[in-house]
């Protein structure tokens, strides 16, 4: 059993490292494709502004081209560094060249660094290093006409001629990086793919060793019921007890990952290379709060024998990590979140309390109803005489009369709804009178819910 508990434990710390690497990993891919849709751009820029010189012979459309060219001049720069293992202050010079921030630029190299063995990665090597060719084409013809119109004030060569030139270029450049975005696009998704594969593995890992971990301790309290029958009850409450903490953990874990999922939808839809890097942002974030969510689970466990204290909570504070965990809807739409908090701390068991309330926020969004132009969730908090109220308000669905009063009564499934399982709303009222508190709702079918904690104020 310490074997298996020893196994769990080990894949919750590997999934924790992977997450850390998922996020750097998110992070670097995200600034390369930012960097070629820059110097993509520029390279388009560059040939643009050149045109105009040769026509103008203005020395302003000069300096706006080869300023341009330094753009993937950069970038060359930063990548040759890398593939001759030159001095991380050379790298850092091509990169920031390129425009790229140098918040961004530690990642890049060790991204590169790790995967440039890889055959995927380096066929975008390849494909980029063709496109090369034709930079140094254009820079050369740039080069040669500033230094003629300078010296001879004329072009030796035929103006039209070397218009021609660089159009003829500036279109290989364009096949040139069309396939050296494919490839890009290729090593992302397959790179993706694998840490999806080996966080699946982990997480299968955590759930088989938590599964067998439960069955062997249901075995063994059945043992030891049979053994001491004067502790039948005792091992009865504390048996309930896990199986509302082990309901609870599944529910707030699957929260970030069914909005994950949606963020990950979006992102696959995305054409708009610019915006990814703020949908990633989004996920670093979510994974970075569900990290600190099982951190607390982890330390809720080790503190168990002392007892789950009721301190004063800081309201805003976890209510931001229970919305940031639940941005997005299973079809991909953002989450309208309205707040209203007039009191800012309440007493409470501070990780029981950010259950309830991703419990009640998560069921209004997985009951929103989708007819309607705009969805949203209101949660305010105010002071009402001797209790601090929170309430949860939503313009989706609503509840049926009939079916109010037995809402939060254990297994209760209003209509036969396949998507509850029954227990979750019983598990917030059972928490919430713990804590010397009561919950209600109002709810008017096709007009949506609202669901009203009262917690006691405490001296």
């Amino acid at each position: 059993m310490y074997l298996l508990l020893f196994v769990v434990l080990l894949a919750t710390t590997i999934m924790v490292v992977m997450n850390y690497y998922t996020i750097k990993v998110l992070s670097a891919s995200s600034a390369y494709i930012q960097g070629e849709s820059e110097s993509t751009k520029s390279q388009k820029d560059a040939a643009r502004h050149l045109v105009n010189y040769i026509y103008t012979q203005d020395e302003l459309e000069y300096t706006f081209s080869k300023h341009d060219l330094s753009i993937p001049l950069g970038n060359r720069m930063a990548r040759v560094g890398l593939l001759s293992n030159s001095d991380i202050a050379y790298i850092r010079i091509g990169f920031l060249q390129a425009r790229n921030s140098p918040d961004n630029i530690t990642n890049m190299i060790w991204l590169f660094r790790r995967l440039e063995r890889y055959p995927y990665f380096k066929k975008v090597i390849t494909d980029r290093q063709a496109g090369d060719i034709y930079i140094d084409q254009l820079n050369q013809i740039a080069t040669k006409a500033h230094q003629e119109i300078s010296i001879a004030k004329q072009l030796r060569n035929d103006r039209q001629e070397l218009i021609l030139r660089i159009n003829y270029i500036s279109d290989k450049l364009d096949i040139a990086q069309q396939s050296f975005s494919s490839s890009l696009n290729t090593c992302c998704l397959r790179l993706n793919h694998y840490v999806f594969i080996a966080d699946l593995f982990i997480t299968l890992i955590i759930i088989g060793g938590s599964l067998l971990y439960a069955i062997l301790m249901i075995r063994r309290l059945n043992k030891s019921k049979k053994i001491i029958s004067g502790q039948y009850y005792e091992l009865k409450a504390i048996n309930e007890d896990l199986d509302k903490f082990t309901y609870n953990i599944a529910h707030d874990l699957r929260s970030p990952i069914l909005s994950l999922t949606a963020l990950v939808g979006i992102v696959e839809a995305e054409t708009d290379l610019s915006q990814i890097n703020t949908y990633t942002a989004l996920m670093r974030l979510s994974l970075e709060n569900q990290d600190k969510f099982i951190a607390e689970i982890l330390s809720s466990i080790k503190n168990k024998k002392n007892g789950n204290a009721i301190v004063l909570c800081n309201l805003p504070q976890i209510i931001h990590q229970v919305t940031s965990q639940n941005t997005f809807m299973k079809s991909g739409s953002p989450v309208s979140f309205i707040t209203d908090i007039a009191v800012n701390e309440v007493y409470a068991e501070p990780l029981k309390l950010k259950i309830i309330l991703n419990n009640l926020v998560s069921n209004a969004i997985k009951y929103a109803d989708l007819s309607k132009p705009g969805q949203y969730v209101k949660i305010r908090s105010y002071k009402n005489g001797a209790f601090d109220i929170i309430e949860i308000e939503d313009n989706g669905l609503g509840i049926k009369n009939h079916d109010q009063q037995y809402i939060f009564n254990q297994f209760f499934m209003a209509g036969g709804n396949k998507k509850s399982t029954g227990i979750g709303l019983f598990l917030v009222k059972d928490a919430i009178t713990k804590m010397g508190g009561t919950i209600e709702v109002i709810s008017e079918l096709t007009i949506g819910s609202t669901f009203i904690i009262k917690l006691p104020v405490r001296s």
